[in-house]
């Protein structure tokens, strides 16, 4: 015979079940949250404030909730043990060391954005290695660009101000069976970075990523993300 759950089993089924509605929809009303896991809105309620207390949901200004900070933090650190990323850091410490600036490693996510899943920090005090876990658009970055191959010269993109102001980004593809499965970006001030430190970074970018696609084709794949 089975043991029915205590009350504080059942108070934490209730939070996972809530906080898994939330990452799975983005955001949610609390009646939206409350129907989805058959909760009561004021129990609903009281579970998403514990979220929030922790940082792991928040409240936008618009009432409606989302996965907070701190469920990005937990979600970067699940993706630092990634077989790729294993995989991708030498090579990306190499690159980083050559450049001298910040090296990152992105996949796709889903609806259309591209996700950070590692970074190697540059040896300037002005770096930005911050971004491990976030989001940013296909279409209007130079990692999402790599991944789809869109306005690549020299096997390259380089966009101004993609993802934050006053930052350049250069991104190429990483490539097993013949996909592009994941992109790698040198990302600076746009300040360090003229016509011709792009044009040499991106030619040492391309070379970076050209050999951890050759080791990625050689038998080790890694599946894309979204």
């Amino acid at each position: 015979m089975g043991v029915a759950p205590s009350g504080g089993a059942r108070s934490a089924e209730r939070v996972l079940a809530l906080y898994e509605h939330l990452c799975r929809s983005s955001r949610a009303t609390v009646s939206g949250a409350a129907s989805a896991c058959d909760l009561p809105v004021s129990t609903a309620l009281r579970h998403l404030r514990t979220l929030e207390s922790t940082g792991l949901a928040y409240r936008s200004a618009d009432g409606l909730w989302a996965p907070g900070a701190k469920a990005i933090e937990l979600a970067a650190r699940v993706l630092s043990g990634d077989p790729l990323v294993a995989l991708a850091r030498p090579t990306m410490e190499r690159l980083g060391e050559q450049v001298g600036e910040s090296v990152y490693l992105a996949v796709r996510g889903r609806s259309g954005t591209a996700q950070y899943l590692d970074a190697v920090r540059g040896p300037h005090l002005l770096q930005y290695s911050g971004w491990v876990g976030q989001t940013i658009p296909l279409a209007t970055s130079a990692a999402g660009r790599a991944l789809t191959g869109r306005g690549l010269t020299g096997g390259y993109a380089v966009v101004d101000a993609g993802v934050e102001g006053d930052v350049t980004a250069i991104a190429a593809p990483v490539r097993a069976g013949g996909r592009s499965i994941a992109s790698m970006s040198i990302v600076a001030p746009s300040a360090r970075l003229d016509d011709a430190a792009v044009r040499r970074a991106g030619r040492q970018l391309v070379s970076a990523t050209g050999e951890l696609s050759a080791t990625l084709s050689s038998g080790q794949t890694h599946e894309p993300d979204g």
